[in-house]
């Protein structure tokens, strides 16, 4: 396939570059950014075309597949112009800025029965798979999940600023990295309606624009389970960089040099299951007190961009669509407001 990329500049952009590259069945044969700059380095580095409008891109190189990086607020414009020109493609969650912008997103893929991906990659790892195996036909009672990612400090990068601009990127913490958990959640209880009960949005570590510690608690209609989402720009360590080749730019990606601080539990009817990491999950049968470790890697954007990429091919639908993430702003958009309402949002 013909694959082209909009929005290079984001620090993601790695991530599905080097899968594609390592493909024999796919080729990069253009590359957009709305710094031209960053646009023009990166494809003389890919050796493919360049541009920094990304529908004079995809007029010019009509690719087979787009996938669509870049800023939040610029996330659903290109969606909407693939949508109107029928061509798949894959969406860095959000998707947009807010549920109304990412909800018409989701009405006009489905209207048009468009291949429209989101990269929520927690529900298709190796570990949410093996957790899905442990937990078929219980009730889910409770789900503490935690994840607190490197500080803001990764962000000083002038291609990433942009994230702690809530104008531009919506919000912090909640909307960049809890919303592949908010999804998890769902999938686990079954996609039932979710309801926001408590929001908490704090910025006292770093008194960025944006919150750099969220902590939500949601409830799902129906059986009652419930679930505790914490998430952050906290994680201690250094980043390891490498020098970039635009001037200020300080690598391709930030790598923290210490593990992200990481707790899953999961509670259900015969189960009591956590994880301290993204690779090995410890499950307790409540009937037997027998203990197992079972190893499966968390998100894997390799596994991710392959499995996307053979759908597509095959005309057949990906597991994460804009419907699924419209359902996950909806939660962000409410968790929001309940903060802001309940003046649950600390710091400056």
């Amino acid at each position: 396939m013909r694959v082209a990329f909009v929005g290079v500049g984001h620090h993601h952009y790695p991530l599905y570059r080097e899968p594609v590259l390592a493909s024999a069945a796919h080729k990069i044969v253009g590359l957009s950014d709305r710094n031209p700059e960053v646009a023009r380095l990166e494809a003389e580095e890919v050796g493919c075309g360049w541009s920094g409008d990304f529908r004079e891109l995809v007029n010019r190189e009509k690719p087979d597949f787009v996938f669509v990086l870049g800023r939040h607020c610029d996330m659903a414009e290109a969606a909407n112009f693939l949508l109107d020109e029928s061509i798949p493609f894959v969406v860095e969650k959000p998707a947009g800025l807010n549920y109304a912008e990412v909800k018409g997103l989701a009405d006009k893929a489905a209207k048009r029965h468009a291949f429209a991906a989101v990269s929520l990659t927690m529900r298709d790892s190796e570990q949410a798979e093996l957790i899905a195996r442990e937990v078929a036909g219980d009730e889910i009672h409770y789900v503490l999940f935690r994840w607190l990612g490197p500080t803001t400090a990764r962000y000083s990068d002038p291609r990433w600023q942009w994230l702690l601009n809530p104008q531009e990127s919506g919000g912090g913490a909640l909307i960049y990295l809890g919303t592949h958990h908010i999804d998890w959640f769902r999938v686990l209880t079954g996609g039932r309606p979710i309801v926001v009960q408590a929001a908490l949005m704090a910025n006292l570590a770093q008194h960025c624009p944006v919150e750099d510690y969220s902590n939500i608690t949601l409830a799902v209609e129906g059986p009652g389970s419930l679930g505790v989402l914490e998430t952050g720009y906290l994680s201690a360590g250094e980043l390891r960089t490498r020098p970039g080749g635009i001037p200020g730019f300080t690598s391709r990606i930030p790598v923290p040099t210490s593990p992200l601080d990481t707790h899953y539990v999961i509670r259900t009817s015969r189960r009591h299951i956590t994880a301290a990491d993204s690779t090995t999950t410890t499950v307790v049968n409540l009937e037997t007190n027998e203990t197992r470790r079972l190893q499966g890697r968390g998100p894997d954007h390799h596994r991710f961009v392959e499995s996307v990429l053979e759908l597509a091919h095959q005309g057949k639908q990906p597991s994460a669509t804009l419907t699924d993430m419209a359902e996950v702003m909806h939660v962000v958009d409410d968790a929001y407001r309940i903060a802001a309402r309940s003046r649950n949002t600390k710091g400056g």
